[in-house]
């Protein structure tokens, strides 16, 4: 029914789009400091977890939430990490010293029963 060469050129061009569509972006971490990722999180707490980050940091702090974030925060750079586990996800805690003496954070959610990923990202600099 379907040539091979069809369906290969489908399933390389989905695997374009979806690899696209969780591209990581170039993330500045002298510019944000604190960036929280959450992978597999349960649609319910990536509501929560947006809200919080708009209601604690509107107008205080830039910040910018990142959709479909494929992130990790060893490929940011931070290396040294404490690990607590809370039974429906674990969390990795990363610090690093960046420019003028400014220790960067990133959190690691890795939740055991959901789908969504994003990030949210804050300049506490300022």
């Amino acid at each position: 029914m379907f040539g091979k060469e069809r369906i290969t050129a489908v399933m390389s061009l989905t695997m374009v789009v979806t690899t696209a569509a969780y591209t990581a972006e170039k993330i500045d971490i002298d510019k944000y400091d604190m960036i929280s990722i959450y992978k597999n999180t349960p649609s319910f707490v990536t509501k929560m977890e947006k809200k919080n980050a708009k209601f604690a940091n509107e107008g205080s702090n830039p910040y910018k939430i990142m959709e479909k974030a494929a992130l990790t925060c060893k490929s940011l750079g931070f290396v040294k990490h404490t690990k607590q586990d809370f039974g429906d996800h674990v969390l990795y805690h990363y610090t690093k010293m960046v420019k003028n003496d400014v220790e960067a954070v990133c959190d690691e959610n890795i939740y055991k029963g959901g789908t969504e990923n994003f990030a949210v990202l804050v300049d506490g600099n300022d």
